[in-house]
């Protein structure tokens, strides 16, 4: 992305984004029933972990909103996200029909009904690729991206807005089930707004965040070891309906992973192109889309066929599976673009983006 090209952090954030995010889903391989002492620990770390990507999401579109047309950009992001998007939904919906054995799924003629169809399509919700759920929800976004386009024009609207979000956010929490678009999309306004809060002058924003790391640093591990402590066992308390909501029942995950992702672009922000950290990262941001769309096939075959690793083994093989799958992703992505190359535009978005 070209935005990216001056701004390798925001290349970066996107990387470190990513294996967030299959950390969040590796914790579906693991029985943690057996270390529940792992379990307090391990998945408040990972719960949430899509918070930075809409971060992300919402600092980049506030980039190129002055330079912004409804039509480039809708036609852009066809090309760059819903196409792959929709070419992935191809093998999800073959599975279920075809092969439904190799996911031990019961209901093959799931999406035969035409509300379950729509469920499926406004939600990603299937039994084969449990990331497909953020792609309506972003696309929804983008769709809407005129709203979002009014809220720069103003800093104190989109402020106001943004504290609103946050409100319906942090006692609204996410839904119990990603099969809900409404209160997913209406959850993550605020990680969206907030970064299109940090794009405006984000020069002096990265600035300050360098500045104060260390601070954001400390209030991500205050609001972590909280969830440790006094938490829902999982780090993530979801809520089924909205007659749940309580002042006395905030979403202290939507703070942990804000300020972490606060944290993590300061720090970044220290790193130079040509180190260690750099080369690792930007392989990762490259090819983060077909990460994201296609890792969920993959943990979904390692369960099927090893099983599920039981947590008494310990973190070690955790990290072992952790490390496999994000490269078996990686792998499968730059595979399959050399191998037939013009198949590769349909089915990632590849980030080629030179950092230095």
């Amino acid at each position: 992305m070209a935005v990216e090209e001056n701004k390798p952090v925001l290349h970066w954030l996107r990387a470190l984004a990513q294996i967030l995010v299959v950390g969040a889903h590796i914790q579906f391989l693991v029985v943690w029933s057996d270390r529940i002492d792992l379990i307090k620990v391990i998945r408040p770390l990972f719960e949430n972990s899509t918070i930075p990507f809409f971060i992300l999401s919402g600092i980049l579109f506030s980039l190129v909103s002055q330079k912004y047309t409804y039509s480039q950009y809708i036609t852009k992001k066809l090309k760059t996200v819903i196409r792959p998007y929709f070419f992935v939904l191809l093998p999800v919906l073959a599975i279920h029909l075809f092969w439904p054995q190799i996911f031990q799924i019961t209901d093959k003629y799931y999406f035969m009904t035409p509300s379950s169809l729509g469920v499926f399509l406004t939600s990603g919700k299937n039994s084969v690729n449990i990331a497909m759920w953020f792609f309506p929800v972003i696309c929804f976004y983008f769709f809407i991206s005129p709203f979002f386009k009014w809220l720069i024009a103003n800093h104190g609207r989109l402020f106001t807005f943004m504290i609103l979000f946050f409100t319906v956010a942090f006692i609204g929490h996410r839904p119990a089930t990603t099969a809900d678009f409404y209160r997913s999309a209406l959850y993550f306004l605020f990680p969206y707004s907030l970064g299109l809060w940090l794009g405006l002058d984000l020069e002096n924003k990265l600035v300050a965040l360098k500045k104060f790391r260390i601070f954001f640093l400390v209030l991500f591990m205050g609001t972590y070891f909280w969830q440790v402590q006094y938490g829902p066992i999982g780090g993530l308390d979801r809520i089924a309906s909205w007659q749940q909501m309580s002042w006395d029942r905030p979403d202290f995950s939507l703070l942990q992973k804000v300020f972490l992702t606060l944290a993590l672009i300061g720090l970044l922000s220290s790193i130079k192109p040509q180190s260690f950290l750099a080369k690792i990262f930007n392989p990762i941001s490259n090819w983060a889309f077909g990460i994201h769309l296609y890792h969920g096939f993959i943990v979904t075959l390692a369960i099927f066929a090893f099983g599920k690793i039981s947590s008494g083994a310990g973190i070690l093989e955790f990290l072992a599976w952790y490390l496999l799958i994000i490269l078996t992703s990686l792998g499968l992505c730059v595979g399959l673009t050399k191998a037939f190359p013009r198949l590769g535009s349909y089915l990632f978005s590849v980030s080629q983006t030179k950092t230095n």
